[in-house]
């Protein structure tokens, strides 16, 4: 084997004397010069290596220092187990005293004391857990019934939609929803006087009529219901906006005293920012109060 890899087979050398602890060497001396081929492969020494050279001695004073080091670590973990050990007497031999100081010379009386003690705190720590466990058990059954109340509460209402939605009506917010409503534009009549001859006649005149759409005026119908189960003043917003999204018209319906599940009809005509339909509108509750 070449020099060059003398350094990693000492280190492999020296792994594998930490693991065996000691058992591959016997004596503080140097091999002697009779070593059996079979050893020098299990200590994977250099098969051109002198035993009597520097290095051999080297490698075994490594292989000695790597076995006392283990041994060193194995007395300090026993040595640490010791340790603490007797820190727990201490500490109960503290605790001794203090209790004699207390409660006088008697060690039956100390014992059953401190085992009563000992057994109150289990009873009273089984205890906590116990309203621990009992508490976690009403938080997660108010969890599920409280997700009960909210599905039933949405299975309701979307009956409630489906069934208002047949009859016409839209929910706009607390529980008031907007039947259809309809739009009317109306025209201006434009007379224009027109002369006509009549040879017969000694002169005669006529009038001819034109109808132009007023946009600036708009009349609107609809209705609206109150689905609580309480009688309230509601009040009702409807906006109209052009194609670029600006408001050009509102009107509100006010209506005092609506009771559940009436339907309260209203036309109302607006005066109309705009020389064209309106594109799109929207409809909101501006308050919807118990009647006191």
């Amino acid at each position: 084997m070449h020099r060059s890899t003398c350094p990693a087979v000492l280190v492999s050398c020296l792994l594998l004397a930490v693991v065996a602890s000691g058992s591959l060497l016997e004596s503080d001396d140097a091999p002697t010069p009779d070593t059996s081929s079979e050893e020098r492969a299990r200590l994977q020494l250099d098969p051109e290596l002198d035993e009597h050279s520097s290095r051999a001695e080297l490698w075994n004073e490594l292989v000695k220092t790597a076995i006392n080091a283990s041994e060193l670590r194995q007395e300090l973990s026993r040595e640490r187990v010791r340790s603490a050990q007797i820190e727990r007497e201490l500490d109960d031999l503290r605790q001794f005293i203090l209790d004699h100081e207390e409660f006088g010379p008697d060690y039956e009386e100390y014992e059953n004391i401190r085992s009563i003690a000992e057994r109150e705190l289990r009873l009273r720590a089984a205890k906590e857990r116990r309203a621990k466990l009992d508490a976690q058990r009403k938080v997660r059954l108010a969890e599920a019934e409280r997700r009960r109340d909210l599905e039933e509460a949405a299975r309701l209402e979307a009956e409630r939609d489906k069934h208002y939605s047949q009859l016409g009506f839209g929910p706009i917010g607390l529980d008031i929803y907007l039947g259809r409503s309809s739009y009317f534009y109306a025209p201006t009549d434009v007379s224009q006087s027109q002369v006509v001859y009549n040879p017969s006649l000694p002169s005669s005149a006529g009038a001819s009529v034109e109808s132009e759409i007023n946009y600036s005026e708009m009349t609107i119908s609809g209705s609206f219901l109150n689905a609580a189960s309480i009688t309230r003043n509601v009040g009702i917003a409807i906006t109209f906006f052009d194609e670029h999204g600006n408001q050009v018209g509102a009107e509100i319906i006010h209506v005092e005293n609506a009771r559940s599940n009436v339907p309260y009809p209203f036309t109302s005509k607006i005066q109309m920012a705009l020389n064209r339909p309106f594109t799109t509108h929207s409809s909101y509750v501006l308050y919807a109060d118990p009647v006191q």
